[in-house]
């Protein structure tokens, strides 16, 4: 199986934090499946350092990932286009990053991995419960 994780799916199985939930922490470990992280996550995570928010350099953490194995997943313009096909959620959730997160493993074909109750309202297939 083809998953695109979530940042902070990224960030917890890389520095090894004790969020990760275990069925997130199997599908990671599953030889079978092609774990992808994308570089909107790295975009986040450059704007969260820039703001204080977090303490994760973004370079190191393209180095890590691709130590650890996860495929880095550029944006294209088919994920753009893909944003107009996902509503917005009435729980108020419009965070672009995971937005554009969604509509990229949604145009590729891939399952997305996240543990953020919000973005589980979404009514999408690709979304696997971590």
């Amino acid at each position: 199986m083809n998953i695109l994780i979530d940042t902070h799916i990224a960030i917890w199985s890389l520095y090894n934090d004790k969020k990760l939930s275990e069925s997130s922490f199997g599908l990671l470990r599953d030889l079978r499946n092609n774990i992808y992280v994308s570089l909107v996550s790295a975009w986040e995570i450059e704007i969260k350092n820039s703001l204080g928010k977090l303490d994760v350099p973004s370079d190191s953490f393209i180095r890590d990932c691709e130590a650890m194995g996860f495929c880095l997943l550029p944006v294209k313009k088919e994920h753009i286009l893909a944003l107009k096909t996902l509503p917005y959620l009435d729980n108020g959730h419009k965070d672009p990053f995971d937005r554009l997160l969604i509509a990229q493993a949604e145009s590729e074909g891939f399952s997305f991995l996240s543990e953020d109750s919000k973005i589980l309202d979404y009514d999408c297939s690709c979304i696997l419960r971590g």
